[in-house]
């Protein structure tokens, strides 16, 4: 599995998601289960407040 973590400074007013991963594969031996999936996730889930935290 591949992910891209972005680390530029972003401004406190955006939009821009905390997370993005794109082009995800997984493969268990031989059976490809996900290929190609892209993910975002927004700043107000990937808080430290989270219960995943």
């Amino acid at each position: 599995m591949t992910a891209t973590r972005t680390s530029a400074p972003i401004a406190a007013h955006t939009t821009a998601p905390a997370i993005t991963a794109t082009g995800l594969r997984k493969s268990y031996g031989d059976k490809l289960v996900l290929d190609g999936i892209d993910l975002s996730s927004p700043r107000s889930a990937c808080s430290p407040c989270s219960p995943w935290h």
